[in-house]
């Protein structure tokens, strides 16, 4: 997984660009800001893709819809709504299906969280501490539920994004 980002502004403050997997299409040549940087959250396996050839019009397509989808996220208006509704997108994106809802499993930090959503990384703690007392969320430890991919610390943590209960 790819989250792709620019710093700008007087503050230097980081701008999420959106965040790519498997088949997407990234690059500098997709976007007007500069700097521009993408950062690997996980493992990835890059193709260079040359402009001289034409773009796919469907990897044109996901990009599209991926940044519509963040705007529409940031465009929530409390920011425990804007976090809830990343992490959501996120876990539907790149998350797995387990028995108790859906396992999220990349390291985002809660700097890169409140970065996406616009808040600081205190509050982005504190709302997710709020997610699971509430039950929305559980944060497992590798030790507690799910095995840790090759190569990652000890301190590793999974989200688990519970699923709804229907009435």
């Amino acid at each position: 997984m790819l989250s792709g980002s620019s710093v700008g502004g007087e503050d230097r403050r980081v701008i999420t660009l959106g965040f790519w997997g498997k088949g997407h299409l990234i690059g500098q040549l997709l976007s007007t800001l500069r700097p521009y940087q993408a950062e690997c959250l996980t493992d990835v396996e890059l193709q260079a893709f040359q402009p001289e050839t034409q773009i796919p019009q469907q990897a044109l397509l996901e990009k599209i819809w991926n940044s519509e989808k963040l705007l529409q996220i940031l465009q929530q208006h409390t920011l425990s709504d804007r976090l809830l509704h990343l992490l959501e997108w996120l876990a539907e994106q790149f998350g797995q299906r387990v028995a108790e809802g859906i396992c999220l499993d990349i390291p985002l930090t809660h700097q890169q969280m409140a970065d996406t959503v616009g808040a600081t990384r205190v509050t982005v703690t504190r709302l997710l501490q709020h997610f699971e007392h509430s039950g929305k969320l559980r944060r497992l430890k590798k030790k507690h539920y799910l095995q840790p991919q090759r190569g990652r610390s000890p301190s590793s943590s999974y989200l688990i994004l519970n699923s709804p209960k229907h009435s």
